[in-house]
């Protein structure tokens, strides 16, 4: 190889590794107080949040088991509500003081205190309650921008999920994956986020028809939050 052909090899070698510098350069994670702080702002970007969702569940095999689809609300501080229409309709509800599970077809709801919402339905940290994900979670956030990137592992022993996360892409709301403690993978899609969106007073709340098999103590509340029964 002549001095020319060398010289424009070391040229295009120098190029190409300042590429992928600058490449690697974009992304930058963070843990700890650091990370629960972007999660902390991206999460008050909005206040009120309405979606539409697809959700698969993958085995540890990486093969695609169940896919359902449904839509997402969402109004601060503690208003919910995850409602899937098929395969199988099912309504998850939180009125402020209680989560409601609904299922139609088993004619039953099961009723838990407000504080079982991030244990039990992950999706509800959307909410934005800091304390209560600080409290329960520790935080990894990748930003490799447009896209932002949060993983969340439970504190808790006894969580029912080794690991979730949150990604946003250009500041809106995109994923949620929810890993289990045998490797299945849930994967949650959003499209149509819109955060402008307007909420009647009773939104939050579901009809159980006469007859409903009720889990759990149903709070008798008297206020605009509570579940019209």
């Amino acid at each position: 190889m002549n001095t020319e052909a060398r010289q424009m090899t070391c040229r295009f070698t120098a190029i190409v590794m300042c590429c992928l510098l600058s490449v690697a350069s974009v992304a930058d994670t963070v843990s700890g107080p650091d990370a629960l702080a972007r999660l902390g702002a991206r999460l008050a970007s909005f206040d009120r949040l309405s979606a539409d969702f697809n959700q698969r569940i993958y085995s540890t095999g990486n093969s695609a088991m169940q896919e359902s689809s449904g839509e997402l609300k969402v109004a601060k501080p503690l208003l919910f509500e995850w409602t899937t229409n098929l395969p199988y309709p099912q309504t998850v509800v939180t009125d402020g003081l209680q989560v409601i599970v609904y299922d139609p077809d088993l004619e039953q709801a099961t009723v838990r205190p407000l504080a079982d919402a991030l244990s039990d339905t992950p999706a509800s940290l959307l909410t934005g309650d800091m304390d209560a994900i600080a409290s329960s979670f520790s935080v990894v956030a990748t930003t490799d921008l447009p896209s932002e990137l949060f993983l969340l592992k439970p504190l808790a022993e006894d969580s029912l999920y080794a690991s979730l996360s949150l990604g946003f892409d250009d500041g809106v709301l995109d994923s949620l994956e929810v890993t289990d403690h045998l490797g299945q993978v849930t994967l949650v899609r959003f499209g149509n986020v819109d955060t402008s969106v307007e909420f009647a007073e009773d939104e939050f709340s579901v009809s159980l028809p006469e007859g409903t098999d009720i889990i759990g103590d149903l709070m008798d509340v008297s206020d605009e939050r509570a579940p019209t029964l």
